[in-house]
């Protein structure tokens, strides 16, 4: 009797040991899918930057906007829309981060130009 009560208990511990990793390879597959998702929206937001400066230079901006699309002195595949595969994860945050930086820039530059057009209207250049 002891030993067909032994048998189960390690057939139960075997069922709950195997369900949690089940349950557990669940998790970490909707949370790397989730992971995923984010990468290729943010790659498309850096695609989406690319169409943008190039309307900004057609229109005559102000502005010299640098988009990111050298990285370590390689030209990644960030603003070409003929290609729709990704680039590796570490790429598309090193883009991001340049992308971010190269807005601050721009942001600097146009508060540093309206802060010039405000002082020349102050002073009656208009």
């Amino acid at each position: 009797m002891d030993l067909l009560n032994e048998r189960q208990r390690h057939d139960c511990d075997k069922k709950l040991v195997r369900d949690s990793r089940q349950s557990q390879n669940r998790v970490g597959k909707r949370y790397r899918d989730k992971l995923g998702a984010e990468f290729e929206s943010l790659q498309a937001a850096l695609r989406m930057g690319c169409y943008e400066d190039d309307d900004a230079k057609k229109e005559g901006a102000l502005t010299d906007v640098r988009h990111p699309v050298q990285l370590l002195g390689q030209h990644t595949d960030a603003c070409d829309t003929r290609r729709s595969s990704t680039i590796n994860k570490a790429k598309v945050l090193a883009l991001a981060r340049e992308r971010i930086s190269d807005l601050l820039q721009e942001w600097e530059s146009v508060k540093a130009e309206r802060d010039t057009l405000r002082q020349e209207k102050l002073l009656g250049g208009w």
